[in-house]
């Protein structure tokens, strides 16, 4: 076999060409439509429609002995920066695709022993839906007004990062997270990069939430509304820069430990270790570091007498101790607890 008398470091270069070349995003929402399902009918992966991954990895370990060998040594050493791309399919819910991806961390006799991310770069892309979509992909994100519930936008992108930190990159992970709220997330991440793009359609886009079919100032369907989302329609601003600020603004609340969003701000800063950098069609729009929010949260959280009342202070201030002392040893590297002290810091 020829390919076998090629020096090692040009193997290595095949392998990494064909490992870890990222993979074509789908040209439209249709194209792919029919490959898409819901992973489980778990609440975080609501309104998320997957595409199962190519592991490009299993054909070159059916080569021979030989470049089974090698590759499974390759796959131990490669950094694990992931690349997915997320269709925002108005009404119609998120649609991620991953590229590769390698084999997870920590999964299986074929992947580095760690459950350490360095990154993930996630472009977005917004389309409206196909005419013809299925009532199966309909209002899966359903942008409902109803007091004292958590905002549903903000419910699926948090979805997304939920199910991401319990299966790692692409859902690949099959177990189902737990249900016990003091059992953390397996997966560690240190930065995680969005990159939202100008949508490529000759659609105006007078809606970031809603199909242009159905557009109407003001809407209301079914009790849905649109009008609580400030800016979703201001067509003097591009699609794109529309979606940053919403999803900016979204992070905002949930890193400021809103009352609501309590128990759900605990699961980033306990998973993330770096920052997230928001981009705009490849310039940086905005840089959030979860290490400054965290220290800006402690002088909030335990300030005045009266805000937060003092058994909510008492297990913020347990939580805190805990979660420090994690994030150290997330810097480097090291095994991580799966219990927290407390379940939740409200309820």
């Amino acid at each position: 076999m020829l390919f076998l008398n090629l020096p090692l470091e040009i193997r290595h270069g095949i392998y990494r060409w064909v490992i870890c070349s990222a993979t074509k995003p789908a040209p439209s929402v249709a194209w792919d439509r029919n490959r898409r399902t819901l992973p489980d009918g778990n609440r975080m992966t609501r309104g998320i429609f997957h595409r199962t991954p190519d592991n490009p990895a299993l054909s070159l370990l059916r080569v021979n002995k030989q470049v089974n060998e090698e590759v499974r040594n390759f796959l131990l050493y490669i950094p694990s920066n992931y690349h997915v791309d997320i269709m925002c399919v108005k009404e119609s819910g998120l649609w991620p695709t991953w590229s590769f991806p390698p084999p997870l961390p920590g999964k299986g006799s074929l992947s580095a022993p760690t459950q350490y991310i360095d990154s993930v770069y996630a472009t977005f892309r917004i389309f409206n839906p196909p005419k013809s979509v299925r009532s199966y992909f309909r209002n899966r994100l359903a942008f409902s007004f109803s007091f004292g519930l958590v905002d549903a936008v903000l419910d699926g992108f948090y979805g997304l990062l939920e199910a991401f930190f319990h299966r790692g990159p692409g859902f690949m992970d099959g177990s189902l997270p737990e249900n016990d709220m003091g059992v953390t997330p397996r997966y560690v991440v240190k930065d995680i990069i969005i990159d939202i793009m100008a949508p490529l359609d000759a659609s105006k886009h007078r809606s970031i939430i809603i199909d242009d079919l159905h557009y109407a100032p003001d809407r209301h369907t079914h009790g849905r509304y649109a009008s609580r989302y400030a800016g979703h329609d201001d067509v003097s601003v591009a699609p794109e820069e529309r979606l940053a600020a919403h999803m900016t603004s979204h992070l905002d609340m949930l890193l400021s430990f809103t009352p609501k969003l309590l128990n759900r701000s605990m699961l980033v800063y306990e998973q993330m270790s770096g920052s997230f950098v928001f981009m705009i069609c490849g310039k940086e729009y905005k840089r959030v570091e979860i290490e400054a929010c965290l220290q800006r949260l402690e002088e909030v959280y335990l300030g005045p007498d009266g805000e937060p009342d003092l058994d909510h202070r008492e297990r913020f201030k347990r939580w805190k101790r805990w979660v420090d002392e994690r994030r150290g040893r997330m810097k480097e590297g090291l095994d991580l607890s799966t219990h927290r002290p407390v379940q939740e810091l409200n309820g």
